[in-house]
């Protein structure tokens, strides 16, 4: 039969984990201000930003979206830096758009994406798609929208498997950092062109591809495709090509257009020319794309950078995905892109997700550099995608003169690999208008890719004859959890007058464990016995909640993205983690000598073995004091490691009294042991992302 005492415990436990449960928080993003990329005047527009409901469950978003829920919804805005798993949002059509093609162009989107149009079963599914980090279309049939009354758009997000180190299959959640909008297009619409642009002298010759997309059956063209470059006043060039049907959905138009004495794209002259892209059929279908252009050239000659065939000098700095997504929610991307440029800066390295339009266009603008990543960082090569599938990436930054440079690898196999050779190979092919980069750890083997444009990541800088791009400043984290340093002194204090009554406590012996009436003294013994061993749980689950609260999302270059789980478990109350944590040590030490305590001599009851057992754990005001001393610059893991170190050393004794009671010590490993397998059993699951990173730390 349980003990009050333990039944105790175990209720305030279940309510520790209730009320964790009951105030759980999803780690809180900051709505962004984003851009659209190209534009278009023919086509109807409906910009679906701003706020959505949010919900865990497609049943969920379908209950709450219909009033039938039993919960709220919480309010989210898109585009947004917050994770999410469902989104819904009710918008209406005019009945005139009942004869375009409607495309739902999502931007910045990161996971697995399910779109779903007033329904949320098989039958209303209009869309699956694997976020690229750019642009990203879904085509909805015109029969499927109600018009005149409300839709409803349900989009669910789940993370990309996409073989990075220490994902778990399965964890929901991703993210929408772009912008979100409906357009209505003709039967016939363009998409974004891949633009190619090489030189003969002053002459810029421009290799324009655009693919032609046809949405109905209606149609037999012929369809006149026409390119027209400007310089905002006066035409510079013009073609037209005329394209006869052949029964496909998709043709392609190619345009090589020549733009003689160009005017080139620099930092002193951010120059832009102006696109406009039509194409029409006789029956007056019409659809057009217009976008900037700027015209420049970026080679990399002698180690050394070179742009429109002078020398460019690289003082650049990085920028972490926080900051980055401050600064896009704050408004203020061209603000602090001129203070750059007062500071003699010319490049901005973006360190983890790629940068919205909005960022692009606004260095485009003020003639400042971007060097971006490919979403590859500190991978095996065995698990890395084909570079083909970047080429999304690729394209859009081929429309941006400030795109100077792509890091296409990051961290990859230190020693020689075949993979990886072929792989940065492919990746240089891909990268035309940009430099391709592979950062690489001190030492590692740049994996046959040029030396030049494999430099060594040395501490928080890229370095090279070329310049230099400082990555970040490492600064001492910060405590997430208000007025630690005051739990701390409390509970140092406590352990020390917990310490203190326990050496004054009278002396007692194993067999009176099993005392059916206890003196005044011994019971009195026991009751700070037993403090001692809340006492000490509580120190060593007050240290673990500080460790947790005191870890930085982003760990710097090497992990440019956050750790949703640490991101997870900082989102909610530290109290309450420090409470749960001591419940958790304090019923697993109960536990532990639970399971011994009937091979034990005399089968005594388990609390009074705790007590007895606790006369060995008095070194636990040190470890109290250290955790409250950590202010003074003793760091938090020194208290951890003295916690670890003291346990192990005091353990002979622990066994010696045990031996001398007529027991056994070795029952006491059984619970350690299963904790032990599992944990085992956890480094196996990830013993491939394990390994890699030895050999990339150690190597």
């Amino acid at each position: 039969m349980l003990d009050r005492r333990i039944i105790a415990l175990i209720l305030m436990l279940c309510l520790g984990i209730g009320l964790l449960w009951w105030s759980w928080k999803i780690p809180a993003g900051v709505a962004l201000q984003a851009e659209q990329g190209m534009t278009s005047s023919q086509r109807y527009y409906l910009d679906l930003g701003g706020t959505w409901s949010s919900f865990s469950s497609l049943r969920q978003a379908w209950a709450g979206m219909n009033d039938t829920g039993t919960r709220k919804s919480k309010l989210l805005m898109i585009p947004t830096s917050q994770e999410f798993e469902v989104a819904a949002r009710r918008f209406r059509l005019n009945p005139e758009w009942s004869a375009r093609t409607m495309l739902l162009v999502m931007n910045g989107v990161e996971g697995e994406t399910q779109v779903y149009l007033n329904g949320v079963d098989n039958a209303h599914l209009i869309g699956t798609l694997a976020g690229s980090g750019v642009r990203d279309v879904v085509e909805i049939p015109a029969a499927a929208f109600r018009y005149g009354e409300d839709n409803i758009l349900f989009i669910r997000l789940s993370k990309v498997s996409d073989n990075a180190l220490f994902t778990v299959p399965g964890l929901e959640g991703g993210r929408m950092l772009g912008k979100v909008y409906l357009e209505g297009a003709s039967e016939s619409s363009l998409e974004p062109p891949r633009l190619d642009i090489s030189w003969e002298g002053n002459m810029a010759k421009v290799n324009l591809k655009t693919l032609i997309k046809h949405h109905g059956f209606m149609e037999q063209g012929p369809w006149t495709v026409q390119a027209v470059v400007s310089d905002g006043s006066a035409l510079v060039v013009e073609q037209a090509l005329t394209i006869q049907g052949d029964g496909s959905t998709e043709q392609v138009a190619a345009f090589d257009l020549q733009i003689p004495d160009a005017r080139r794209w620099s930092p002193k002259d951010p120059y832009l020319y102006q696109v406009h892209l039509t194409v029409s059929n006789a029956k007056g279908d019409r659809d057009d794309l217009a976008f900037p252009l700027g015209l420049r050239s970026l080679i990399m000659s002698e180690g050394k950078w070179q742009l429109n065939g002078e020398e460019l000098k690289i003082q650049g700095i990085g920028i972490s995905p926080a900051k980055q997504f401050a600064i896009r929610s704050s408004g203020q991307v061209e603000s602090w892109l001129r203070e750059q440029l007062a500071k003699g800066i010319n490049l901005v390295y973006f360190n983890g997700p790629i940068p919205d339009e909005i960022w692009l266009q606004a260095a485009d603008r003020l003639g400042i550099g971007i060097w971006a990543e490919w979403p590859l960082s500190l991978r095996p090569a065995k698990s890395l995608h084909e570079p083909a599938a970047m080429r999304p990436l690729v394209t859009v930054g081929n429309f941006h003169p400030s795109l100077w440079a792509w890091t296409v690898g990051k961290g990859l196999d230190a020693l020689p690999n075949t993979k990886a050779k072929d792989y940065l190979h492919k990746a240089e092919q891909e990268t035309t208008a940009s430099l391709a980069f592979y950062l690489r750890k001190v030492g590692a083997d740049p994996q046959g890719f040029p030396v030049e444009r494999s430099p060594e990541l040395i501490g928080d800088k890229i370095q090279g004859n070329w310049g230099e791009v400082v990555l970040g400043e490492r600064t001492v984290p910060t405590s997430l959890w208000p007025r630690e340093q005051m739990a701390a002194v409390v509970w140092a204090v406590l352990s020390v007058i917990v310490w203190l009554l326990n050496v004054r406590a009278v002396s007692w012996r194993y067999r009176e464990i099993r005392e059916k009436k206890p003196k005044r003294r011994l019971r009195s013994a026991w009751f700070w016995h037993g403090a001692a061993v809340l006492v000490r749980e509580g120190a060593l689950a007050g240290i673990i909640t500080a460790l947790a609260f005191r870890l930085p999302s982003e760990l710097g270059p090497w992990f440019p993205h956050s750790w949703p789980l640490l991101e997870l478990i900082q989102a909610q109350s530290p109290w309450l983690w420090w409470a749960v944590l001591g419940g958790i040590f304090t019923f697993g030490r109960l536990l532990q000598v639970g399971l011994v305590a009937p091979y034990q001599p005399g089968s005594p009851h388990p609390l009074g073995l705790v007590y007895w057992l606790e006369r060995r754990y008095r070194w636990h005001v040190v470890v109290a004091l250290l955790w409250a001393l950590s202010p003074l610059g003793i760091p938090l893991l020194f208290a951890l490691g003295a916690y670890i170190i003291f346990n192990i050393l005091f353990m002979p004794w622990r066994i010696v009294d045990v031996r001398r009671a007529g027991g056994r010590y070795s029952p006491f490993f059984i619970l350690p042991g299963i904790v032990g397998l599992g944990l085992v059993g956890l480094g196996i699951f990830f013993g491939r992302d394990i390994l890699f990173l030895i050999n990339f730390l150690f190597a």
